[in-house]
Parts: structure tokens; C-alpha cells; sequence
């Protein structure tokens, strides 16, 4: 911005503005409240104020000591690296942490895929360990987990991307700023303001072909940022097609696909989540899970990052960073045109632990899926053995608690075996145990329970007019008083005992003189006639009663809030709205005082001026001037 530019339009203004003044001087009538002399004083103070500080401002923006704009440079420069490096750094350690935290669910992914594999064994059937981890919505809840675990730095890379595209056309930045990535000793930098990356999980399929999981963030699902929108599929290669196990082939464009937006080849369907075949690709994204098997492709911590259009990949290999065929660090950079005399340009941040914590994530992931995929594998194999399958099968009797080692499927079956061997003694030698007779109330109960009819998927009836608990497995049902639910989920059913009033049953003390486990599939019916829910108080009936999951649940990204940087055009522009706004004040409060409708018209426009037309003319003013 040239200084002149300002200083001509301040003088202008305030002249104008003093010059309208004049007219109260020749007034004949002049009330008591401003004098002559009080008037002149005004007038000679604004006009002098108007040059001096014109003149004062011309100086000080032609000044070489004390032109603003790189200062203002050097500031968005650190302002984006500083909170970039806290970014980064609060990244790597929530993944860090999502990672051991995710390794204390492994017993209850086990647990799943051991229901999973009861409801689908039957005799001859092999064993397939995608089905049941898909069955037990291992990998849905894998897929949600990095959905979840790269949105907070995927949403803040946005943000970035939109403050820096913000700079164009402000005068102190536009041409001037470089922003982007370094790997190792290059640079890959722009001055444009086409930037932006993305924290990914790659699949690596090039010159091969394997499988991998591919997720979506449901419906059901609530995200609240406008800004971030999650499941996404980057292709970094030509066009090419991933193929589901149920035969459906969605085309991935180059670059960035998300799911929402695409269709399979026939049919036109929308993207389904499911297991797919990568062929001579490399994919990656959010929503991505490792699947069991030989054929399966291993996930790697990526960074999608994009510049002018072009999409580039960096990616962790053994620890080390890969991209464009070579190894080394990956960093965040920021450049400002140019350096102020004794000032320092921000330095690089290193986003390469940022990638190695949610490798780490990835890793916990995999081999958690691993531990569930060789517990169900081990009783599937015992209901081989005795040809008959038992839902109270588990190798949860011998848990495994080390992290650095996972139990194969013949040490599970092993040890499984053996607990049952103990428990089968155990019960025999003692009697006492055998009576199932016992009261559920306690303190602090919070327990629902269902009265009706449990028919099989053929509608005979199995349970006639009992009351039972289930034991929902993968989704979350709401059962209603008087309407039929079908099942369609393995579903464990405590039957309690015959069918009575439930208020009559708790002031029984709620024994369960009846008390069996039924294990439903697919197609099993309940015949609702009354629900309750028993708490400290009592046992309360109920239309209703939600019986609410636990699962993994997406967290919509937050809001960075970075500052806007200042920009001396804009400055100048404020400056000289505010002097119009100002005099014409002065000029309007004066012809309501003096009576005089010249000045209250002349005071209006002006303040008229400032608001609507001050950044037009302020406009023309700087073409003019640079010409």
C-alpha cells in the first residue's frame, strides 16, 4: 500500500469537513451554547489536525524503517507455525493415548467375536474370520476409531488452508507468504493459496492386489462441525476401482473421493462399508480398518497433502518416512516474503511424530482384531470337536493380559479346554451352586426387564408369557409395550421365571425360580406385553425402554479459532471511514444546533460516504495513485 494514498484522502476529508465549518462562522444567528470564537477553534483544530496527521501518516507507511507489512508477514507466519507445533504435538499424544486405551477393550472384542462365531457355526462349516469380525462390528468400531482419532488435526489442517487462502488480495500478503510442507531437505512450497492435507490411513496395493475394510460414518451418527466432513477415500494414482465381496465396484477418482458422493458401476448403489479388493493401487483414508488373512493389506500412517491442485503422499515404512520413492522427515513450513532487520523467520514443525503415534494406533488396531480373530477361531474349533456349539464357550476363562504377545489359536483352544475342564469339576463336587433361586434386587439397580412371548424365526412359540432381560450385542434396540420386535442381532436372553405382573415379581424379592439362557438369532420374534425398569425405588412399568449399546461414537472435530492477521490496506480503509464517519458527525450535530439543514445535509452524506462508499473510493484512490 502507498502511503500517499492515505494521506491525500485524510487531508481531503478533514478539509472538507472544516471547509463546511466555515458556514457556521457566517451565521447571523449564533446561540449562546457555541460562540464565534469556540467554532474557529474547532475549524483550525481539524484542519491542522487533518495535515499533520496526513502528513504524519505519509511518512510513517513510505518509511523503509517503518513499513508494517513485514511485520505483519513475520506475524501470520508464526501465528500458523505455533499453533501448528501445539497441534501437531496435542495429535501425537492423543494417539499415543487412544492406543493404549483402545488395547483395555480387547476382552470385549474377544467376547464378540466368540457370539459371533456360535451364531454362525454350524457342522462342516469353515471357519472365516472376516465374516465373524464383521459380524461382530470389529472393524465398523476400528473405522470409527481413526475417523475419530484424525478429524481433530484433519479439521485444523482446514482451518489452515482457510486462513491462508484468506490472504489473497490483502496487499500485505497475496504473493508475498509460502506455505507447505518440506520432506527432508525439499521444499514443497506455494505463494498460492491452494493448500491443505489430510492425516490418513494408506492401504499400499501398487503392483499387487489385497483387501482391506473400507467404513462410513453412519446416520445415526451426529456431526456438528459445518466445516468437517468425514469418510473419504484418497486414490493416489489414475483412476481406478475397488471391488466389495458382494460384487459391487465403486470407481475412486484421483484425489480426494468421498464416500457420500459415489455409486457403485451397476446399479447405481451408494458406497456400502464393507471389506474390498484393492487392485495395483494406493488408497488411503479415514474410515479404514486391516482385515484378517493373507491377502489382507497393511495399514500404514499417512499424510495426504495437497498443493496447486496437486496431491501428494508421505507415509511411515518400518519407522521412516516415504515420499516420491525416498526416505526421511516430514515437516510443516510457513515463509514470509520477506525478513525484518533483525527478526527470524518461524522455524519447520516435524510432523513425523504426529505420524508415528498414529501408527502406533493403527498397530493396537490390527493386532487387537488379531486377538478377537484367534479366541473366535478356538471356539469355533471345540465346537468342531464335540459337533455341537455352547454360546458359554470362551476363552475369556484364561484371558490374555500381556500386550507384547498374542495367544494363537491352538493356546487358546488349549487353555479354554482345560478352564472347562476345571469348571465341569468344580460344579459336580458341589451341590450348593446347582439352586438358581436367587433373588437380582440390590442398592443401586438400574435394570430393565421385559414381559411376553419369544417365538423362533418359524413362529413356534420357545418361551410362552415369561419375564426376561436381553442382551442386545452389536446395536441399540428400543422395545415397546404392545408391538412385536424382530430380532436381528445375536442377542443373549436371561429368562428369569413365569410370566407375572412385574410389580408382583419384585415384591416376590424378584426370585428366579425359572431361571434359563437363550441365545437368539436372525428372525426371532418378542411378544411384548409389559415393560419395567427396577431402581432404588421400586419397579416401575414403562411404554418404553431403550436398551443402549456401547460402541465407539464418532466426536464431531472442533474449531481452531485462529486469529485473523491485520492487513494495512484494510487499515487504511478503517482509518478513512472513521474520519468521514467522525466529521460528518461533528457537521450533523452542528446544522441541528445552528438550524442550518447545509450542514446537517453536508454532516449525513459524509457519514453516508464512510459507510457505504469509502472502500470504492479508497479503491480508485490506490489505482490512481499507483499509477
Amino acid at each position: 500500500m502507498n502511503g500517499k494514498v492515505f494521506s491525500i484522502a485524510a487531508v481531503l476529508t478533514i478539509l472538507c469537513a472544516s471547509c463546511a465549518g466555515f458556514f457556521v462562522t457566517d451565521e447571523r444567528e449564533q446561540p449562546d451554547e457555541f460562540p464565534p470564537l469556540i467554532i474557529a477553534i474547532i475549524v483550525a483544530g481539524s484542519a491542522g489536525g487533518g495535515f499533520a496527521g496526513g502528513w504524519f501518516l505519509n511518512d510513517y507507511f513510505d518509511s523503509d524503517d517503518t513499513d508494517v507489512r513485514p511485520y505483519l508477514r513475520l506475524s501470520a507466519a508464526n501465528n500458523i507455525t505455533d499453533v501448528m507445533s501445539v497441534a501437531s504435538v496435542f495429535t501425537a499424544n492423543a494417539n499415543s493415548n487412544y492406543a493404549q486405551l483402545w488395547g483395555m477393550t480387547k476382552e470385549h472384542w474377544v467376547r464378540q467375536a466368540e457370539l459371533e462365531a456360535y451364531s454362525e457355526w454350524q457342522s462342516g462349516k469353515e471357519y472365516d474370520g472376516n465374516a465373524v469380525l464383521l459380524g461382530a462390528r470389529a472393524y465398523e468400531n476400528n473405522a470409527t476409531m481413526t475417523a475419530n482419532a484424525v478429524a481433530q488435526i484433519d479439521s485444523f489442517l482446514g482451518e489452515v488452508s482457510e486462513k491462508i487462502a484468506s490472504w489473497d488480495g490483502k496487499d500485505a500478503y497475496s504473493g508475498n507468504m509460502e506455505a507447505g510442507f518440506v520432506f527432508d531437505n525439499t521444499r514443497m512450497l506455494t505463494d498460492s493459496t491452494d493448500i491443505g492435507a489430510d492425516l490418513i490411513s494408506v492401504a499400499n496395493a501398487h503392483g499387487t492386489s489385497g483387501k482391506v475394510y473400507i467404513g462410513t460414518v453412519g446416520e445415526d451418527y451426529i456431526v456438528t462441525s459445518e466445516d468437517y466432513e468425514p469418510s473419504y477415500v484418497y486414490n493416489f494414482g489414475a483412476r481406478t476401482s475397488v471391488t466389495s465381496e458382494g460384487g459391487l465396484t465403486y470407481v475412486l477418482e484421483t484425489g480426494k473421493n468421498y464416500l457420500s458422493g459415489i455409486s457403485s458401476t451397476i446399479g447405481n448403489k451408494p458406497f456400502e462399508a464393507g471389506i474390498y479388493t484393492v487392485s495395483d493401487a494406493v488408497i488411503g483414508g479415514d474410515t479404514l480398518s486391516a482385515v484378517m488373512g493373507s491377502s489382507s493389506v497393511p495399514l500404514k500412517a499417512g499424510m495426504a497433502m495437497r498443493s496447486d491442485g496437486n496431491v501428494s503422499l508421505a507415509y511411515l515404512d518400518n519407522g521412516n518416512v516415504v515420499c516420491n520413492g525416498t526416505y526421511g522427515t516430514i515437516s510443516f513450513l510457513v515463509v514470509p516474503g520477506d525478513i525484518p532487520s533483525g527478526e527470524q523467520a518461524p522455524d519447520k514443525v516435524d510432523l513425523t511424530p504426529m505420524l508415528k503415534a498414529y501408527q502406533t494406533l493403527l498397530d493396537k488396531l490390527y493386532w487387537t482384531s488379531v486377538s478377537a480373530n484367534n479366541s473366535a477361531s478356538a471356539v469355533w474349533s471345540i465346537y468342531d470337536r464335540a459337533d455341537a456349539k455352547d454360546y458359554g464357550v470362551t476363552t475369556l476363562m484364561a484371558s490374555n493380559v500381556y500386550d507384547s504377545v498374542v495367544l494363537s489359536e491352538g493356546m487358546n483352544e488349549i487353555l479354554t479346554l482345560s478352564a472347562m475342564q476345571q469348571l465341569a469339576t468344580y460344579y459336580d463336587a458341589n451341590d450348593d451352586i446347582k439352586d438358581l433361586q436367587i433373588g437380582l434386587y440390590g442398592e443401586g439397580m438400574d435394570a430393565p426387564f421385559v414381559r411376553g412371548s419369544i417365538l423362533d424365526e418359524y413362529g413356534n412359540t420357545v418361551y410362552g408369557d415369561v419375564i426376561f432381560t436381553p442382551f442386545f450385542q452389536s446395536e441399540s434396540v428400543t422395545l415397546e409395550r404392545g408391538i412385536d420386535y424382530t430380532v436381528d442381532q445375536n442377542t443373549l436372553v436371561a429368562i428369569w421365571t413365569d410370566g407375572r405382573e412385574l410389580s408382583s415379581w419384585y415384591s416376590d424379592a424378584m426370585r428366579t425360580d425359572g431361571y434359563e439362557t437363550l441365545f437368539v438369532e436372525d428372525g426371532y420374534t418378542f411378544q411384548i406385553t409389559q415393560l419395567g425398569v427396577c431402581d432404588g425405588s421400586g419397579m416401575h412399568s414403562e411404554p418404553k425402554v431403550d436398551f443402549k449399546v456401547t460402541k465407539v461414537d464418532y466426536i464431531a472435530p472442533g474449531k481452531a479459532n485462529l486469529t485473523d492477521d491485520p492487513d494495512a490496506d484494510s487499515t487504511g480503509k478503517n482509518i478513512l471511514k472513521a474520519v468521514c464517519i467522525v466529521a460528518g458527525a461533528i457537521l450533523a450535530v452542528l446544522g441541528f444546533v445552528r438550524r442550518s439543514p447545509v450542514l446537517a445535509i453536508a454532516g449525513i452524506g459524509l457519514i453516508v460516504f464512510g459507510v457505504f462508499f469509502a472502500d470504492p473510493v479508497w479503491g480508485w484512490i490506490s489505482r490512481m495513485v499507483r499509477l
